[in-house]
């Protein structure tokens, strides 16, 4: 979600520009000891990083200081970079530097930053210190927290929204529950969900998926039974949460009975994402020829997951004849990365190391390149990214 739908920043940037202006002006006075000696040769963004940086942490009119060089450095002709604004921000935010915050934000989104995660969360701690909070605006904070991992970040938002007098209910509860299920507390998740009053079909779903994540599929049918009985009708997310609930657990025959009922006793008709999962369902559990039956006699054209589902489960259940099947089929329709990794590594598998590099090599003349995985984790309020690329020689 774009931080800049905050309703505190939905001013245009033009009008933001010219409050940076006026502010600049005004600070003129103020600037008139400040001296840069050494700075207008210096060219490297990353050099001139560090000096702000340093600003920032001055105990003389800091925000003076900071936003003058920032605009010193436009000047110059150098384009800050997403390392440029964090420090600014984290400044502004301590300092409830509002007005200078909304036209550090304006020059975030002139540049094309506003999606990059740290300053994203730095954006929403801003926004959070400075008080330009209500109900919309903290859903808004943590569906941002939940689509970057925030975890920290989203308990802080929760215990500040109480501390003001917010109670997690409705929107403000679904949104708790969907950040405590999808970023690994479905404790937490669960404890939101028995404190509210008010509860809606997202309030469940959003639970029953966490649950199905975290491998509960019992608990996550109990739930969906709740809700049948509560009155609530499931919606389709609600059936994609089942039948993940089922798949992890195991529950194969349950899972199937409730995709057959779908649209007879629910009036909800199965699209591409469901049959999607009742393949991943039979293909975890091992029924392969029953999956690859099910894909045979879709109703509907399967997609490029439905097939690398099953030759995932090729994979995992040692079945080369029918992943040399599925990977002929499946290279007809288009060429995959991580699915030439898998039919490698399944050769592989069986000691068949001739195919393996074969397939390998097939990557090679169709240039079709491995992307590397990427994982996020959190440590003190950043969000940190990595990933780890694999480099075969043959």
């Amino acid at each position: 979600m774009h931080l800049n739908s905050l309703h505190t920043a939905l001013e245009s940037y033009s009008s933001h520009s010219h409050l940076l202006c006026t502010f600049q002006s005004n600070q003129k006075r103020k600037r008139s000891k400040f001296k840069f000696k050494t700075h207008n040769g210096i060219g490297d963004i990353s050099t001139n990083n560090s000096i702000l940086f340093k600003l920032t942490k001055e105990n003389d009119d800091p925000i003076t200081k900071s936003i003058s060089f920032y605009r010193d450095l436009l000047q110059r002709g150098i384009s800050p970079n997403t390392f440029t604004f964090p420090c600014l921000l984290k400044l502004l935010a301590n300092s409830r530097a509002l007005n200078a915050g909304k036209m550090i934000h304006a020059q975030i989104i002139k540049f094309g930053f506003e999606l990059d995660p740290y300053i994203r969360n730095n954006l929403i701690r801003f926004y959070s210190l400075c008080g330009q909070i209500d109900s919309k605006t903290l859903v808004s904070v943590l569906n941002a927290c939940t689509n970057l991992g925030a975890l920290d970040l989203g308990r802080w938002v929760h215990v500040y929204m109480i501390r003001l007098g917010f109670k997690p209910d409705g929107f403000l509860g679904n949104a708790l529950v969907d950040l405590y299920s999808k970023c690994g507390i479905i404790n937490h998740a669960q404890q939101v969900f028995d404190e509210m009053i008010h509860r809606d079909v997202f309030t469940y779903t959003s639970l029953i998926l966490g649950l199905a994540m975290h491998g509960k599929g019992n608990k996550a049918l109990n739930l969906f039974n709740e809700m049948l009985s509560v009155g609530i009708k499931p919606s389709e997310v609600t059936f994609i949460g089942v039948l993940n609930a089922c798949s992890h657990a195991g529950l194969v025959k349950e899972g199937l009975s409730y995709f057959d009922n779908m649209l007879s006793k629910y009036g909800v008709k199965p699209k591409l994402e469901h049959y999607g999962c009742v393949v991943d369902m039979l293909g975890r559990a091992g029924y392969l020829n029953e999956a690859e039956k099910f894909i045979n006699e879709m109703p509907i054209e399967p997609d490029l997951f439905i097939w690398g589902s099953l030759l995932a489960a090729c994979k995992t259940h040692r079945n080369v004849e029918m992943g040399e099947r599925v990977m002929r089929v499946y290279l007809g329709v288009r060429n995959k990365d991580g699915d030439y990794v898998l039919m490698s590594n399944l050769y592989a598998s069986f000691n068949r190391y001739y195919d393996s590099i074969q397939v390998r090599k097939e990557m090679r003349r169709n240039k079709v390149k491995k992307v590397p995985g990427r994982s996020w984790i959190e440590i003190d309020g950043v969000i940190h990214e990595f990933g780890a690329i694999n480099k075969p020689e043959f």
